[in-house]
């Protein structure tokens, strides 16, 4: 299980897409209590060696 990096919610996270980025396995996530999305990497050894990423509009950069 992955942890969401907006709410903390650590249960069953919908898996949306995965592929391949310089050798690293990137899986695409929905959480299932907030509904926003993020990417986890793991490398090669399959050891989590990236923190969540979070996908979305950044705060100071909204739209007017």
């Amino acid at each position: 299980m992955v942890k969401c990096p907006f709410c903390g919610f650590e249960g069953e996270s919908k898996l949306l897409k995965t592929w391949k980025y310089a050798g690293w396995d990137v899986y695409f996530y929905q959480c299932s209590n907030c509904g926003k999305k993020f990417r986890w990497q793991v490398d090669p050894n399959g050891r989590k060696r990236s923190f969540a990423m979070r996908v979305g509009v950044r705060a100071g950069k909204r739209r007017q």
